[in-house]
């Protein structure tokens, strides 16, 4: 059994390092983008900075995913990005409740959460698994 965990945890490494199709950026904010606020959380190898994200029910927000890693990650919340309201322009880059980070980049989605605990991972194969998990605490 440890030898199938260290074959999987390569083989988690070895998806992280290839490369993944680049997405547009998300589109300049609304001109009524002053009143929201920026949380920024960054991905790295199996990783989340930070992992516990604490927001304001109805408060607008700038929700900014870098990725720093050399790899591809995801930010996937399911509930969270079903019970927010996403700004239309920015409604592409969640995809099934995820946005899809490339290695090197940045994807920012403007949105309004409601209140709830909501799970959060990266759900490329075995990453959850070595660590990038955290939770969204919308108070």
């Amino acid at each position: 059994m440890r030898r199938f965990s260290i074959i999987l945890a390569i083989g988690a490494m070895a998806l992280c390092t290839a490369g993944h199709a680049s997405q547009p950026e998300a589109a300049a904010p609304s001109a009524n983008a002053g009143a929201e606020t920026e949380q920024r959380v960054e991905l790295s190898n199996f990783d989340f900075n930070p992992k516990e994200i604490h927001l304001q029910a109805g408060h607008s927000y700038a929700l900014v995913v870098a990725n720093q890693a050399s790899g591809g990650h995801n930010f996937s919340a399911r509930e969270f990005f079903a019970a927010s309201k996403i700004q239309a322009a920015d409604a592409a880059l969640v995809t099934d409740g995820e946005i899809e980070v490339p290695a090197m980049s940045t994807r920012t989605v403007h949105l309004v959460p409601a209140a709830g605990s909501y799970k959060l991972v990266c759900t490329h194969a075995g990453h959850a698994f070595l660590g990038m998990r955290g939770k969204i605490v919308v108070e």
